[in-house]
């Protein structure tokens, strides 16, 4: 079938007034009950202890102290209300947030002189009612607190509770986050901590990630030396995390010599221009003399984030593992032999951050990744790149979708927000790795109870799972066993995001090949080459052998990503992420592995699978029964009136429907397919993931017009602004009720990506979509002077019919003028 590039539409949509419809109301914030009297004075009375603890503690530390730290602990099974803890007027401040069993400790600080505002709070929670109801004032806040105290230094630690020092004199490496205020320099804010441990025992990292109001290093000590000078710290330290390790070995299988097959194939090469797009690999360091590899990838393009450090690692072929994947993907077999020609369109690169013997302890993982990707940045500012990271934290996924210092530092970087020209970035990240080996594995029960590891958490990032197409066992030395997996299915090895809080991201996004592994008539699990995917090795020996699991299928994403950089220059990394996850689809195996159609078994397959198998052709291309449409658009999500801030637009676009073409074909179905796709700014503190201390700058949502809409309903169903009077109000619901995935799971994170079947004379009333904003830290922490911010979106529409003698193509091609569409 005739294919042809995707439909760009340029032309902006319609830019409407936006208010979020009320749709009733909410759930009642659950309070324990109290006698107000009694509860009121023992929270004054332990209150008072604090200031005289905080007093004694500085008295015996030989510093003074003039502001105030306080550790408030929830009543167990309540919420606390976060947010009112907080006054940025008053300069009270939640620095973090943490929950344990059920219980829920934040660490405030209190200015000097404003902690009667705080004691105000309670008394009058204690005396005074409010005029409708009759309800204690403050009540919401004071009566689901436990308890008040002077914290201690556990009190600011946010990380998995089993991973604080097991003693006073343990050394680790701790990751810290600091407060710095929106007027102060961060520079300064970090020398000002630096000071303070000048003659301490703790050695400080000069490396800094710097996000919005927190910056983060790394410090080795012992709790002991941190106790040494805690009081005087109190003023900048926000919360502790210990730092992260990475694993250092890596799936390395045996092959046979290939040097002729590489050599015939290596003279076949056509290899791209020195502006194409590159792969950019994060790794061990890639062997560029490669007979493969060597045509795409220059010297000037080899990097280390050591300068001390040799460029690849000969004892660690990961690197050069995944620099063939990223180039052939898992085709390399049938091109070594057929004997046609091989055109490449893009480029490697590789950045070398990784080092088994000196390994970086002193920086931040997040702040390797950026200044590796930096150093191909600069050498090549104007090429367009994917950055494939197929390494992550050997932390058994603990963060559990928590953003960290890495995947924020990711989030931050791919934003653009710290660059002056707000350069974006894709990156794409691997979602980690199983220890098949363990004797407790047990496949598939594992895979959904085994977290995916960081930095793959990343919003922005494009995070990549395995699957398995490989089944077939040839070798006579596994006669008798069995693939783990099913044609189809999760690789054996991938992890996922089943056990994660609903709110966090679905992640993995796709799934690639990964291999598979198999089971001996004994039980025990084993790796076989047969079942593993073909790829360059170290050229000092073998050049060929045999990779696997999510690194394998991260790389492969990747080249993917790369291909249609290629192929669309002027997409920007939003759309290249957007296209992939929407040519995405599910295999008959995975529907089999999870099955179900309720919202929870939806769910869960998501965060097993994320969407599905990208497929190139539908990435790339479009045909007359089968066309995407792709807008790159700006919005501003909200405005200042007058100190009050508010929703500001929604963007209406009328779609160039092929209505005609769809009536003739009336009662057979048709399918809308949307994707959604953004970079959102991070805020990682642990605050608090609610209300004013979000982890997202903003977000945005879609809506299609449904087939009973008029267009004036549709737009009173987005927003309340269309509304004629509040008696008046119309239903908000979704007419649509068939949507593959549902408008509460697709609201997850910073893509969002759904599907629906109708009959073809319903879906050509289908012509109009909405983008619209919901609440950020952009538009509730005004103070930082964000609200008015634009961002970027990506939205990809595509309408097909299985019919295949349809031609919804031209009919679109001829409502748009200039025609953008390219023959291929």
């Amino acid at each position: 079938m005739q294919q042809y590039k995707h439909i760009i539409i340029e032309k902006e949509g319609q830019k409407l007034n936006y208010t979020k419809p009320s749709r009733g109301g909410g759930l009642q914030f659950q309070l324990p009950p109290r006698d107000r009297v009694v509860h009121a004075r023992k929270l004054l009375s332990e209150l008072n202890q604090a200031s005289n603890d905080a007093k004694t503690k500085a008295e015996q530390s030989g510093h003074e102290i003039h502001n105030l730290c306080l550790e408030v602990i929830g009543e167990q099974g309540y919420d606390l209300k976060i947010a009112s803890l907080e006054n940025q007027k008053m300069g009270i401040e939640v620095r973090s947030v943490r929950s344990i069993d059920g219980k829920v400790y934040a660490t405030i600080y209190v200015p000097e002189k404003k902690l009667k505002n705080f004691v105000k709070k309670i008394e009058r929670y204690q005396t005074e009612n409010h005029a409708r109801g009759g309800r204690p004032k403050n009540e919401d806040l004071v009566s689901v607190i436990n308890s008040i105290r002077f914290p201690v230094l556990r009190s600011f630690w946010t990380d998995d509770e089993n991973l604080f020092p097991s003693s006073d004199t343990e050394q680790i490496w701790w990751e810290v986050w600091i407060k710095v205020s929106s007027l102060e320099n961060p520079d300064e804010a970090f020398s000002s901590f630096v000071e303070v441990t000048a003659n301490s025992n703790l050695r400080v990292s000069t490396n800094v990630i710097k996000f919005k109001e927190r910056s983060v290093f790394l410090v080795h000590g012992s709790a002991q030396d941190w106790m040494q000078i805690f009081i005087p710290l109190l003023d900048r330290i926000a919360e502790f995390r210990k730092a992260k390790d990475v694993p250092t070995e890596f799936l390395q299988l045996s092959a046979h010599d290939q040097r002729a097959f590489v050599e015939n194939l290596a003279s076949r090469i056509e290899p791209p221009n020195a502006n194409a797009p590159s792969v950019c690999i994060l790794d061990y360091g890639v062997h560029a003399d490669h007979p493969l590899l060597r045509p795409c990838i220059n010297n000037n393009d080899i990097h280390v984030y050591n300068p001390n450090w040799a460029i690849v690692d000969n004892n660690q072929p990961h690197g050069t593992e995944m620099a063939g994947l990223a180039l052939f993907g898992d085709k390399l077999p049938e091109l070594l032999i057929n004997n046609l020609p091989v055109q490449l369109n893009h480029r490697l690169e590789s950045v070398r951050i990784l080092h088994d013997a000196k390994p970086h302890p002193e920086d931040t993982w997040g702040y390797v990744t950026i200044a590796g990707v930096s150093k191909a940045e600069t050498q090549a500012p104007r090429r367009n790149r994917v950055s494939c990271l197929p390494v992550t934290a050997d932390d058994q996924g603990r963060d559990r979708g928590f953003p960290s210092s890495w995947s924020g530092a990711i989030d931050q970087h791919s934003s653009g927000q710290l660059d002056e020209d707000g350069y974006k970035r894709l990156y794409i990240i691997s979602a980690g790795n199983i220890d098949v080996w363990d004797v407790n594995y047990n496949y598939i029960t594992s895979n959904l109870s085994s977290n995916i590891q960081d930095p793959a958490q990343s919003w922005n990032a494009l995070t990549v799972g395995a699957f398995t197409n490989q089944i077939q066992i040839r070798s006579t030395d596994f006669q008798g066993h069995q693939p783990l997996a099913r044609i189809g299915g999760l690789c054996p090895a991938s992890r996922t995001s089943n056990s994660w809080e609903q709110t966090w991201p679905i992640k993995p996004d796709i799934v690639l090949e990964g291999g598979n592994y198999v089971r001996s008539p004994s039980g025990r699990i084993d790796g076989c080459n047969d079942l593993s995917l073909l790829t360059t090795a170290n050229p000092a020996g073998h050049l060929l052998t045999c990779s696997g699991d999510t690194s394998a299928a991260t790389a492969q994403a990747a080249r993917l990503a790369a291909i249609l950089m290629a192929d669309y220059p002027q997409l920007w990394p939003e759309t290249i992420r957007g296209l992939l996850v929407h040519s995405a689809k599910w295999t008959n195996e995975m529907e089999r592995q999870i099955p179900g159609e309720n919202e929870a078994d939806r769910h869960k397959r998501l965060r097993c699978f994320g969407y599905g198998v990208p497929d190139l052709d539908k990435a790339r291309h479009t045909v007359k029964n089968f066309v995407s449409l792709i807008h790159q658009g700006t919005i501003q999500p909200y405005k200042l009136d007058g100190s009050a801030d508010k929703t500001n637009h929604y963007v209406l676009h009328s779609l160039p429907w092929p209505k005609e073409a769809l009536r003739l074909i009336s009662n057979q179905d048709a399918t809308v397919k949307i994707t959604l796709s953004y970079f959102i700014e991070p805020s990682p503190g642990r605050r608090g993931w609610g209300k004013k201390f979000r982890y997202a700058s903003h977000g945005l949502r879609f809506a299609l017009k449904g087939p009973t809409d008029t267009d004036e309903q549709f737009k009173q169903r987005i927003s309340s602004q269309e509304w004629d009077e509040e008696n008046d109000r119309p239903s908000t619901s979704d007419p649509i009720t068939t949507w593959a995935i549902g408008s509460r799971l697709r609201t997850r994170g910073s893509i969002h990506c759904d599907w629906c079947t109708l009959p073809a004379a319903d879906i050509a009333q289908c012509e109009q979509v909405a983008v619209y904003p919901v609440t950020g830290w952009w538009r509730e922490r005004k103070h930082l002077g964000f609200v008015e911010r634009q961002c970027r979106y990506s939205l990809i529409v595509t309408i097909s019919t299985p019919n295949t003698e349809v031609d919804l193509y031209t009919p679109i091609t001829q409502k748009i003028t200039p025609i953008t569409e390219i023959e291929i």
